[in-house]
């Protein structure tokens, strides 16, 4: 680990950094943001925008702007590489525009959001688990998170393209009762963010694109995306560095990543089936450890297929309390990429108590199976007498969580997360380093929209 924080997955964990000087930037978003609709929608995992791109937003008026805050106080109170806690926050200022109604576009919309990022985060310091213990978690930086335009094809709304800077964890593999969730691997799973370069287009990281949107009368939805292979943009080292401020990956680099998915909605569930291809050269996952095995020289693509099932399994009409349930999976290669099979699942209950209609309690779990060539690459070494850190089977996550809210502004999201054999060691397996204990994380997000 360097003096400034450890890079995982393309997603550099930051050191302690001062939030001073960043209050002037904090009020004048304030001043520029228009309030929006007060009313309530379902929790959304904060790394994501508010659901404010499309017509409905500009339904009233042809410039809409949302202003939000959320924050991350968490704990390591057991176990992991120290015990400690941490605060982090982002500022989110998004805008959105009727193109048609502003400048004569046709049903057009455009797009722009910018990110203060503050503060410190647990997993890098504390925990040293594959991905962050929260899903906003980055360097702290003022960036450009996306600016696109969404163009309707043909006379019917049922065939969109954009075109722009966007990321793809927003679009795709996203499920909703997942959102509730703090920890990001329930966002943009575990497995694609270690097996991407730079963590491939996700939180804090989107990359230039075009996706097209389909839907396939009443049941079947279609989208297809392809992005810049390396969304850091051109040059060397740290990922969120090399993009500071989210300018960099105009730069283009890397050969293009093609992500694709399908969903049927059957009833109050929706069964969603897909996959990616990255069309550059991969190293093998034992290239670490050349010196003690016979090592393939690389591979020339990388690929994953992934599944997803998400949707109501109850819903009381008196109270309108109402249990979700989702489970995803994604399989990959295990000799290019760290994390070859990755699967999650949880439940949400909305309105779990008479009066609380908005709040929300949720109960998730995940596990990531390390590569079986990566963990033989390792014990060669080992026995070889080379230094090495020791590299677990799989790493697991399991979180309850709270979202309480206090009013159509404000929630407070108490959470426990338990990581069961923390194994951040997998991404510089070479470097010499203790074995990690399970951790036990506390923690409470804040989430404040104006």
């Amino acid at each position: 680990m360097s003096g400034t924080g450890r890079v995982r997955g393309g997603v550099r964990i930051p050191r302690a950094k001062s939030g001073s000087g960043k209050a002037v930037v904090v009020a004048a978003l304030a001043l520029a943001a228009t309030p929006a609709s007060t009313q309530q929608i379902a929790p959304a995992a904060p790394q994501f925008e508010p659901p404010t791109a499309g017509p409905a937003s500009t339904a009233v008026k042809p410039l809409t702007a949302a202003l939000s805050y959320a924050s991350d106080l968490n704990a390591d109170v057991a176990g992991g590489q120290h015990r400690g806690a941490a605060y982090l926050g982002k500022v989110a200022l998004v805008i959105d525009a009727d193109l048609d109604r502003l400048i004569g576009l046709h049903r057009v919309i455009g797009h722009i959001s910018v990110l203060d990022i503050h503060g410190v985060g647990l997993s890098g310091h504390y925990v040293g688990n594959l991905v962050p213990v929260s899903g906003i978690e980055a360097e702290p930086a003022i960036r450009l998170n996306q600016v696109w335009l969404q163009i309707p094809l043909g006379d019917a709304q049922s065939a969109m393209l954009r075109l722009g800077k966007f990321p793809a964890a927003q679009e795709f593999m996203a499920s909703p009762t997942a959102a509730l969730f703090i920890n990001s691997t329930f966002g943009w799973p575990a497995s694609f963010a270690t097996d991407l370069p730079s963590g491939g287009p996700s939180w804090p990281l989107s990359a230039p694109g075009a996706m097209v949107t389909s839907r396939i009368g009443t049941h079947i939805s279609a989208k297809a995306a392809i992005f810049a292979g390396d969304p850091a943009g051109p040059g060397w080292g740290d990922p969120q560095r090399r993009d500071g401020h989210g300018f960099n990956s105009f730069g283009f680099a890397g050969r293009p990543f093609v992500i694709a998915e399908t969903a049927y909605a059957a009833g109050s569930a929706t069964v969603t089936l897909g996959g990616w291809i990255h069309f550059n050269r991969f190293a093998d996952t034992r290239a670490p450890f050349a010196s003690v095995a016979v090592v393939p020289a690389g591979h020339s693509r990388n690929l994953a297929g992934y599944a997803m099932i998400d949707g109501a399994v109850w819903k009381s009409d008196a109270s309108g309390r109402t249990l979700s349930a989702f489970a995803r999976i994604s399989v990959s290669p295990s000799n290019r990429n760290p994390v070859d099979i990755y699967i999650d699942g949880g439940i949400t209950l909305k309105a779990p108590f008479p009066g609380r209609a908005n709040d929300a309690f949720g109960l998730a779990i995940a596990r990531s199976r390390i590569s079986p060539l990566l963990r033989d690459g390792e014990r060669q070494a080992r026995m070889s007498g080379h230094p090495s850190a020791p590299i677990p089977t799989s790493e697991a996550v399991v979180e309850a969580t709270y979202n309480l809210a206090v009013d159509a502004h404000l929630t407070l999201q108490p959470n426990i997360q338990f990581i069961r054999r923390p194994a951040g060691n997998a991404l510089a397996p070479a470097l010499p380093a203790p074995r990690l204990g399970d951790a036990m994380i506390v923690g409470v997000r804040t989430t404040l929209s104006l």
